[in-house]
């Protein structure tokens, strides 16, 4: 359903506002749509506040977005166009279709599941009786929902956008700042020796010369034969034959012998 092409011309096309509805659909499914609530999870540095910027009464979740008052009056002619929409439908495959009040009542029923990106089973199970064919019901409710969700983008989501986009400028929070990554701060001691005794303490022992060997390779981007010869690596323990031995197995490594007639130093 969230995956299904607006139009036929979807499926040859991509364009960025396909792509853009999309999205929209899927974080809708994910509740991943951000909202002031996740903004603030992610940047607390930037977005202070989960206070809806339209109603100022609650904090912006993704389920406040489609209940808030202000978009009241919006949802219930986006509701009352799908289920005349919903009626059109129907009449190319039930020339007797039952009244529109049924039909109302089966799109207002179904608003907390469509919100959620679901098709709710009585919905499905109602249509289904009245088509009278799986194939011809899920068309029909792939253009009614594509229809909500067309709706929803446009008339509820991008005005909410745009009440956002002030409140930023207000604040002077600029893209730059939002592409930025959050900055945390970390205390460090100073003193390295009252840091080492806390950790024996506590039972944390200093790292192995594999390990140290290991990392080095890897943040350096060499091999880890280089690692033995490098004389960068003056602060850092180096490997010797002894610890060659000792942290090496000959499943691993068949040519530690090998390694070993090289009589490497610390």
């Amino acid at each position: 359903m969230l995956n299904s092409n607006y139009t036929d011309n979807d499926r040859a096309t991509t364009s960025f506002t396909q792509h853009r509805r999309r999205a929209f659909k899927f974080k809708l499914l994910m509740q991943e749509l951000p909202t002031l609530t996740q903004m603030h999870q992610r940047r607390p540095d930037l977005y202070r506040t989960t206070t809806c910027i339209l109603c100022c009464k609650e904090a912006e979740s993704q389920d406040h977005v489609w209940t808030c008052l202000v978009h009241q009056h919006t949802w219930i002619n986006i509701l009352d166009k799908a289920a005349h929409l919903l009626l059109s439908e129907v009449l190319k495959h039930n020339d007797k279709p039952p009244p529109i009040d049924a039909f109302l009542t089966m799109i207002h029923e179904s608003r907390n599941f469509i919100t959620h990106g679901l098709v709710p089973s009585y919905f499905w199970t109602s249509l289904t009786k009245i088509v009278k064919s799986n194939q011809h019901a899920l068309e029909v409710c792939v253009i009614i929902y594509n229809y909500i969700y067309k709706a929803m983008f446009e008339d509820i989501w991008i005005r909410r956008c745009h009440a956002v986009i002030s409140y930023e400028l207000a604040q002077g929070i600029t893209n730059k700042q939002k592409r930025s990554k959050h900055k945390v701060l970390y205390r460090h001691r100073a003193d390295n020796t009252s840091e080492l005794q806390r950790n024996d303490s506590i039972g944390i022992t200093a790292p192995s010369p594999w390990i140290t060997w290991y990392t080095s390779s890897i943040r350096k981007g060499l091999k880890w034969i280089d690692h033995l010869f490098d004389d960068q690596e003056n602060n850092s323990r180096s490997l010797n034959s002894i610890d060659l031995n000792r942290f090496t197995t000959p499943s691993l490594f068949p040519n530690r012998n090998r390694l070993n007639s090289l009589h490497l130093t610390v």
